[in-house]
């Protein structure tokens, strides 16, 4: 796990600003990188690489993730961004099954008949947090 400091992200974060402008920068490379407890909000990581970097309990309040790369990103505990910016994320099936299983999970039991599949609740039920019993299995009644 890389460590990056306050002042390297910052560096980071703005190289990329100029980068995604056309002008001279850098394209965001967070692959590996240790963000925990990370305060990202508002930040553009659009097509960004946040490869199997840490993102615990990381705000990523209005984050726009458009095209970013968060397969292998642990987001445990994250905010994860409910807008737009976040539609284009690249993620990996651990992720995809995390966030459905919350979606899934705020619904009543007949909203979850009316949108869960068989196959869907399979998928959503091997949630990594389901399999070691720390949230209840999800059932489409």
């Amino acid at each position: 796990m890389r460590i990056i400091k306050p002042d390297e992200l910052k560096a980071i974060l703005a190289a990329h600003k100029l980068w995604l402008n056309n002008e001279r920068g850098a394209r965001a490379n967070l692959t590996d990188a240790d963000l925990t407890d990370v305060d990202l909000t508002r930040a553009n990581l659009t097509d960004a690489d946040l490869t199997d970097a840490d993102l615990r309990r990381a705000n990523l309040t209005g984050v726009n993730l458009t095209d970013a790369d968060l397969t292998g990103a642990d987001l445990d505990f994250s905010s994860w961004p409910l807008w737009c910016g976040s539609l284009k994320a690249k993620l990996d099936q651990k992720q995809k099954r995390q966030l459905l299983y919350h979606a899934l999970a705020v619904m009543t039991p007949k909203e979850r008949k009316k949108y869960a599949t068989k196959a869907g609740m399979a998928f959503v039920n091997k949630f990594h947090r389901r399999k070691d019993n720390e949230v209840p299995e999800l059932e489409a009644k």
